[in-house]
Formats: C-alpha cells, structure tokens, sequence
C-alpha cells in the first residue's frame, strides 16, 4: 500500500480512531498484504474462487487478524447486493434485536414485506444499539 503505516495512522487519527491507530494500521497492513498474495490484491477475485458463502467468509477471515465473524458479517451484509455468495449471519446484535422482534428469519420477512434486508439489517443494529443494548424502554409494533 503506497500510504505506508504512517500513512495509515494519519488517516485513522483523521476518521476519530485514534485509540486503536497504530494496531490498526498494522492489521490492514497484513490484511492488504494477504490480499495482494493471496488474489492479486482483487476482492472480486477472492469471491469468484470462494466455493459458496461459507468459503467466503473464511477466506476474509484468513486475510488477518482481526477478521472476525463480525467484521465478516458486516462486510457481507453490504456487499449482499453484489455478490451472489454474501450471505452473512445477522451479527449478535442485530440478533438481539430479531429476538426482540420475534424475526427468525430476517431475509424472510425482508422479502415478504417488500424491505431491503440490507436496510433491514441495518436497522436492526441501530435499534439494538440505541434501544435494547441500554436497556431503553421501547415499543414495538409489527
């Protein structure tokens, strides 16, 4: 990567993740370097040798530390539209919040009420967040 970890820090001290900067820069550090190795620095490349979805998710977990289920999740779950094999667990919050809702399936019901799952889930995170993380009185009507 042509910013270097300097560069890297720099951008991360710019976003507000001046906590974790330097470990963080380290990590995309080897995530990059995994990538361009391992697929000629081509995540669509990556997609196309994944054998299906839970192939993918091990591939992006293998590019390094700190590629966990969540960060997986949330990845996929945006890059659902465009690729055929993204099909991420609901992340421990927004399962939270289905369980709230009583959701057992969130593609499901996305699709039988004419909602983006994408947004969906999104949703979902923000109210487990906001609402049912903190404990915050809420009442829900489906």
């Amino acid at each position: 990567m042509k910013a270097g970890w300097d560069g890297l820090v720099s951008i991360l001290d710019a976003g507000g993740y001046t906590r974790y900067d330097f470990s963080t820069a380290d990590k995309l550090l080897e995530v990059f370097g995994n990538l361009e190795t391992l697929y000629g620095g081509d995540l669509n490349r990556l997609h196309r040798e994944a054998k299906g979805p839970e192939d993918l998710e091990l591939r992006l977990k293998a590019l390094g530390k700190g590629i966990g289920d969540t960060t997986v999740s949330i990845f996929l779950r945006d890059m659902r539209p465009i690729w055929d094999k993204a099909d991420p667990r609901p992340t421990p919050l927004v399962q939270m919040a289905m369980k709230k809702l009583k959701l057992k399936d969130l593609e499901a019901f996305a699709n039988s009420n004419g909602l983006d799952p994408v947004r969906l889930d999104t949703a979902l995170l923000r109210l487990a967040k906001v609402f049912l993380k903190k404990n915050r009185r809420i009442r829900i009507a489906l």
